[in-house]
């Protein structure tokens, strides 16, 4: 029987002369950032003309930033440097250093009758658990997003068919119906789902390609860990790993540090199970605060975990859905 098949790939190759096109538009339309929506609305927030272009500059994409993504970005970024979670920076300088952290952009890359998939952004919840409250006035979820555009899904709260760290971006399956989420969780259940991720991490490995088995527990809190020989609490994970390329960040707090953009293969998908076994190889998840937080003792912090759920290949029956969103992570300079 023929299969039907469903691809998406976001971002994909064009000609030279239309990248040029695109890039030299972006360029053009700099001049006149700080009257667009997104300028406009960083000068309301307190940045000055020659921040909002300063931002502009490095990051060309700021503009055509979606205005509600930016504005809770702007929301979230005003509370964490109320607490002090920035670092010794003030927000502006923290902004201006790094302004893909103004990112707050999500779009649905896949849906039908029984699901929905949603390129999730970096820093959100999926939902606020009963008896929680929001951490700042408006936290914006993902159950939230999908309530105001998708009614039939948020009847009773959203049926997410796979989970994704706070901090990892990336594509994420919600259930349209009870039928379609327990579908496509029994092919989670069963590992009949390939999965790639992309992740940015420190230093330079000697290995072009590995692979990590080491089983993992809970530990204190929400952290997890390598378990001890002989303990029945680990769960056996393994992660396959290959190094892209080889370079230097370009900018924010570890700018002109070694850098390696690995792809990266879980078998089990267990919680914090990449982020663990990258550290077991030395070579930490830029951004990742919990595993390696001696890495990142700098005067601010990296405005994200550098980690992507890049890859989706699920097939049900008659259906093959192949999909790809690229890792939206700033150009690091190769080497």
């Amino acid at each position: 029987m023929l299969q039907k098949s469903t691809r998406l790939k976001l971002g994909c190759r064009r000609g030279p002369g239309a990248a040029a096109r695109v890039w030299q538009n972006m360029v053009d339309d700099r001049a006149t950032v700080e009257s667009s929506t997104v300028g406009r609305l960083m000068q309301e927030r307190g940045f000055t003309v020659d921040e909002v272009r300063q931002a502009a500059q490095l990051c060309p994409q700021l503009e055509h930033f979606q205005l509600e993504g930016t504005r809770e970005r702007l929301n979230y970024i005003s509370f964490a440097a109320e607490r002090g979670l920035l670092g010794n920076v003030s927000m502006n300088d923290y902004v201006c250093s790094q302004p893909w952290v103004l990112n707050g952009d999500m779009v649905v890359v896949h849906e039908d009758q029984d699901i929905i998939v949603v390129n999730k952004n970096f820093d959100i919840r999926l939902d606020i658990p009963k008896g929680e409250e929001p951490k700042w006035v408006g936290e914006p979820t993902v159950a939230d997003w999908l309530a105001d555009r998708y009614t039939d899904v948020c009847r009773e709260s959203p049926k997410f068919v796979n989970q994704l760290d706070y901090g990892t971006s990336g594509m994420m399956i919600v259930g349209r119906t009870k039928r379609g989420a327990s579908k496509y969780s029994r092919l989670f259940r069963e590992r009949l789902v390939f999965k790639e991720y992309t992740a940015l991490c420190f230093g330079h490995p000697t290995w072009n390609s590995t692979e990590v088995t080491a089983p993992i527990r809970s530990s204190e809190g929400f952290k997890m860990e390598i378990a001890s020989p002989g303990d029945k609490s680990g769960k056996l994970s393994t992660t396959r790993m290959q190094v892209t390329s080889r370079g230097r960040l370009k900018y924010g707090p570890h700018a002109q540090e070694p850098v390696s953009l690995i792809r990266v293969h879980p078998y089990e998908g267990r919680r914090h199970q990449i982020r663990i076994h990258l550290a077991m190889t030395g070579h930490p998840i830029c951004g990742d605060m919990t595993y390696a937080p001696e890495l990142h003792n700098k005067q601010y912090y990296p405005y994200r975990l550098y980690l992507h759920a890049t890859k989706l290949h699920m097939t049900t029956g008659s259906e093959c859905i192949d999909l790809c969103v690229p890792a939206p992570f700033e150009p690091i300079e190769e080497e």
